[in-house]
């Protein structure tokens, strides 16, 4: 067994699924070029190899080479704990900074309508009942992947959110019509307890990349699944509502993460200064 796979099979057991299997993608590219290299013969100077190699090769972006390089961090933690190494391959290697290698957008109204018509012309993909429930409700997608009929009450119109990424990630969420309207359909075809049900001996679908890369290339709008739950949480936060209710329904434990999601726009601010100010001019003159 390699480092590598002691350290997935370690992470199966010490992280929220979601989690370890983004780990295991990263490091699938590490063992690609590192191959079986001892760990404790891996330098800075390897490291800094293998991110020309992500760029060249793979082509990807900031935010997937800081993915890689945080997953070969943990790898790196792992092995010091077991004596594998004694210095850290990545002290002094540049890392994408998360400013630098997050890219959020919040989908227009327009965007948004041809986005779901082109996910709505995909047969048998589950893009356009995720992406619905993300705009509408704001879990994950994991959280939806995840998904059993048992967490579904439509009587009440409550979604019971079990499996998610921390225990404020365990939430009910009300449910609007056409959230409560799709689910509905999907208990219906579920299979196993499962609403979204995977292939061959997966419980239920991990990921909606290939569906969600045609959705966007058939409808011209530039934007991550993730997006969409930006673009619920930004919509929230403009409607008025306050960022602990929203923190909350987006299963947050504390303000801090909440401020990524909310995006108000320049005629917002607009807005709000020109509400200071008719207060402002409402108050009564103090007597001099």
């Amino acid at each position: 067994m390699t480092a590598i796979d002691s350290f997935c099979e370690w992470a199966r057991s010490e992280y929220a699924p979601e989690t370890a299997r983004r780990l295991q993608v990263s490091l699938s590219t590490a063992y690609r070029f590192f191959g079986r290299t001892p760990m404790n013969r891996v330098l800075p100077g390897h490291v800094e190899a293998f991110k020309a190699f992500r760029r060249t090769d793979g082509k990807v972006k900031a935010v997937t080479l800081r993915h890689d390089l945080h997953a070969l961090s943990k790898l790196f933690q792992y092995g010091r704990k077991h004596s594998w190494l004694d210095g850290d391959p990545l002290a002094g290697v540049d890392i994408p900074s998360d400013k630098d290698s997050r890219r959020e957008r919040i989908l227009t109204p327009d965007e948004e309508r041809a986005y779901f018509a082109a996910a709505a012309d995909m047969p048998g993909s589950a893009l356009y009942d995720v992406g619905r429930l993300m705009i509408l409700q704001g879990p994950r997608p994991a959280e939806i992947f995840a998904l059993r009929a048992d967490q579904v009450d439509l009587d009440r119109a409550d979604l019971h959110i079990k499996q998610s990424k921390s225990r404020a990630g365990r939430r009910t969420l009300p449910l609007l019509d056409e959230s409560a309207a799709i689910l509905a359909k999907r208990i219906e075809s579920a299979r196993r307890g499962w609403l979204f049900p995977g292939r061959g001996d997966r419980d239920h679908i991990t990921r909606l990349t290939v569906s969600h890369t045609k959705a966007c290339e058939a409808s011209g709008v530039d934007c991550r699944l993730y997006d969409l739950r930006h673009t619920f949480a930004s919509r929230m936060a403009s409607a008025g509502v306050e960022l602990a209710t929203l923190a909350k329904i987006l299963g947050h434990a504390d303000l801090k993460t909440i401020l990524r999601y909310v995006h108000p726009q320049q005629d917002e601010a607009r807005r709000a200064m020109n509400q200071m100010a008719a207060a402002f001019t409402q108050q009564p003159r103090s007597i001099q």
